[in-house]
Order: structure tokens, then C-alpha cells, then sequence
């Protein structure tokens, strides 16, 4: 079981996401909208991977993951995004990220990538 930390602007996408997760034997231990609270959160619940919203992430992607990192190397780091872009892939994974999920968000592929990460 894996226990995951959600940062997602969107309600609606949450819940999609959190239930795909559960679904699949995970377990959410919480939620949020922001960088801050992500890492406030991460500090406190002490979950094996973040699942965050590209656009969220956004500039301070860099710093987000260096914090997270830092406190703790074994937390897995997920983006969501609508873009399939290979750049922003590559640079998401330059930037530290150990995973990637395209959004519309189907269920097999959050599993897939779940899997994939946690083996790392």
C-alpha cells in the first residue's frame, strides 16, 4: 500500500484522483492546493508520494522538489498534467520528478505509474 499526498487545484480532479488510488489499495492521507501546504503537510503525515498538478507546480517546481527532497529523499514526487509535451516531461524529470501522469485521468494509468514509482 502506498500512501499518498494529493496537490491538485481542482476538486473535481481530486476526487477522481483519490479515488483511483483507493481503488487500487492506496491510501490517501491527504489533500491540498498549494506548494506550501504540500510541504507543511509532507512533514506531518510523512507520505510515500506526492501526486501534484503541473500547473501548480509551475516555477517554483524546482524549489517545491528541493524541499521535499531534502527532508526526504525516499518521498516519490508524480506530476499531473494535460500536456504530453515532451519537453515538460523532460524537464520535470531534470527537475527531480520520479513520475508522470497525463491527464484525462484514467484509472490503469495512475495504478501503472503508482507501481512504477514505487518500485524505484
Amino acid at each position: 500500500m502506498i500512501k499518498v499526498l494529493i496537490v491538485e487545484g481542482s476538486k473535481y480532479s481530486r476526487i477522481v484522483l483519490k479515488k483511483a488510488i483507493e481503488e487500487n489499495g492506496h491510501f490517501v492521507m491527504g489533500e491540498t492546493e498549494s506548494t506550501l501546504d504540500a510541504i507543511a503537510k509532507s512533514r506531518v503525515l510523512k507520505p510515500d508520494c506526492i501526486i501534484i498538478d503541473a500547473e501548480i507546480l509551475g516555477k517554483t517546481g524546482t524549489d517545491f522538489i528541493k524541499k521535499v527532497k531534502l527532508e526526504d529523499q525516499k518521498i516519490k514526487i508524480i506530476v499531473l498534467s494535460e500536456f504530453s509535451d515532451k519537453k515538460e516531461v523532460l524537464e520535470s524529470i531534470v527537475m527531480g520528478v520520479d513520475g508522470f501522469i497525463q491527464k484525462p485521468l484514467i484509472h490503469k494509468n495512475i495504478e501503472k505509474v503508482l507501481s512504477t514509482v514505487n518500485n524505484i
